[in-house]
């Protein structure tokens, strides 16, 4: 007996008799094993046959491979929880760029649902900033190349205007035709905001340094305050002039004065602590902060 006919004489003792009993076509999906341990899903449609005066005359016994079809759909759920599952925000368009589906970042990023941004284009989170010019090259570089990225200024439901990192593909079918665009996105508020502090904080160091420091070799006068807990300070002692020079930031909110106490006597103690000549000696000198 063939694989084929085995395959099928395996399926006639399955719900033959629900099938008789029901008196119409009934369909069931089987699992087959086969030797390269590879299985098969096949889909069995059993169709009872009766004779004009109503006895069995037999069963019609149909069987499609579902096996690449099953595998398919599963790896379209796969992809559909990606999407939807995803931290960064993502769009979907047809060639007329309007918006065929867009996932759950994409709403707590812009604050609009899926229902309000199906069927509208992307143009609707335009700030503004972007020139005319800017997109023009834009969509010269996404024809040509089939991607584009760069940053970019959006504008949220709320109004409000904030900076992502955005990436624009092209989809292609078999022909080589565009039939959608896809573009994925990052929300860097917290990245523009890091930037502005890094240039404030380059601003306030050239201010507080005095000009015969700048070729003494200091610890970085920046930190992010969620990168630390606590006053942040720094100090460099100028031995041949016995002046220490120092900084400190309040990153928790104490205020500068109780920052200044707390972060002198760190500094005065750690002094302390690493001379070698007695302590009654260590305090007649002097040791002067300046900020």
């Amino acid at each position: 007996m063939s694989r084929v006919n085995k395959i099928i004489f395996s399926c006639f003792g399955n719900f033959d008799e629900q099938a008789w009993l029901s008196g119409s076509t009934i369909r069931t999906e089987q699992i087959l094993s086969q030797p390269d341990g590879m299985n098969k899903i096949l889909e069995v449609i059993k169709t009872p046959v009766f004779t004009p005066e109503g006895s069995q005359k037999g069963l019609l016994i149909i069987l499609r491979d579902l096996t690449e079809s099953k595998y398919l759909e599963e790896e379209l759920k796969l992809v559909a929880k990606v999407f939807e599952n995803s931290s960064d925000g993502i769009i979907i368009t047809d060639t007329r760029e309007v918006i065929l589906s867009v996932n759950h970042t994409f709403t707590r990023v812009t604050g609009y649902t899926g229902k309000e941004a199906v069927g509208r284009t992307p143009r609707m989170l335009k700030s503004g900033r972007q020139s005319q010019e800017f997109y023009r090259k834009m969509w010269v570089t996404l024809l040509k190349t089939g991607s584009w990225q760069g940053e970019i200024w959006n504008r949220r439901k709320s109004g409000e205007i904030y900076p992502e990192w955005l990436r624009i593909d092209t989809i292609r079918n078999e022909k080589g035709d565009i039939t959608h665009y896809i573009a994925v996105f990052i929300d860097i508020t917290d990245k523009e905001q890091l930037k502005k502090e890094l240039i404030l904080t380059g601003k306030i160091q050239a201010e507080l340094l005095p000009l015969d420091f700048e070729n003494d070799t200091i610890r970085t006068i920046y930190q992010p305050y969620h990168y630390v807990s606590g006053d942040l300070y720094d100090y460099k002692l100028k031995k041949e002039k016995n002046v220490l020079f120092g900084y400190l930031m309040d990153v928790m909110g104490h205020g500068l004065a109780t920052a200044l106490q707390t972060s002198a006597l760190r500094v005065l103690f750690h002094q302390i602590l690493h001379k070698d000549f007695p302590l009654s000696d260590k305090r007649k000198r002097k040791i002067v902060p300046t900020l």
